[in-house]
């Protein structure tokens, strides 16, 4: 049985036929934010720019809310978000228990998981604070500006709202982890190179959200009709 509402374009576009394309989504955006805090671990460096090397899957997440804003509807992509952010607790609620207890004696690599595992509250805080504030303001300016553009220009919602909610991302998380650890220069100087790339991996991401539109209304055509 189809359950698809025809009462709104947003209110239950979800059917037996194409939840399984809006549980494939969620599943990418919650995996790609729980693992690029760990390959945030390695800083990399690209022509100009010094960055954590889990900036890139990071993208994945905006990608992913986007297309399901577009496509599925807000309240559907602001499930997305609420999803990914019970994933973050859990998992630092994992790590710090696994941290916290014994080692065996015959383990030799505590030190290197303690270093590597061992964040620390304010960097938890400083993940929590950026992700709320970030992802649930992408995908109310994503859907503000598809109530004005319609069913057109894609690139213009898909750019501006992630160039917004990066900038907020990266200068929560930063702010919150580093100030008083770092000088100010060095804090301005991680925000300026870590937004500057964030630009334009969004820039290149906008094909791949037109890609997946189309994809999902190929093999969904019921949904079309609701948006």
């Amino acid at each position: 049985m189809n359950h698809c509402c025809t009462r709104t374009t947003a209110d239950c576009p979800l059917s037996s036929n194409n939840i399984f394309s809006y549980l494939l989504l969620t599943s990418i955006f919650v995996g790609a934010y729980t693992i690029a805090p760990l390959l945030a671990v390695k800083i990399i460096e690209i022509g100009p720019f010094t960055l954590p090397a889990g900036d890139f899957i990071f993208a994945l997440t905006f990608l992913c809310t986007d297309i399901t804003n577009e496509v599925f509807g807000k309240k559907y992509a602001r499930n997305i978000v609420k999803c990914g952010l019970v994933t973050l607790v859990i998992t630092y609620l994992g790590i710090q228990i696994a941290v916290m207890l014994p080692a065996a004696d015959f383990w030799e690599l505590e030190k290197t998981y303690q270093e590597f595992f061992g964040t620390g509250f304010r960097i938890f805080l400083a993940t929590i604070c950026a992700y709320v504030l970030s992802q649930f303001i992408d995908v109310h300016i994503f859907s503000w500006i598809r109530q004005k553009t319609g069913t057109k220009h894609l690139w213009i919602r898909n750019n501006i709202s992630t160039f917004i909610s990066r900038f907020i991302d990266i200068v929560t998380f930063v702010l919150i982890a580093f100030y008083g650890v770092f000088e100010n220069e060095e804090i301005i100087n991680i925000i300026i190179s870590g937004y500057t790339a964030g630009l334009l991996v969004s820039v290149c991401d906008t094909p791949f959200a037109y890609a997946g539109v189309k994809l999902l209304y190929k093999l969904h055509p019921e949904l079309k009709l609701h948006r």
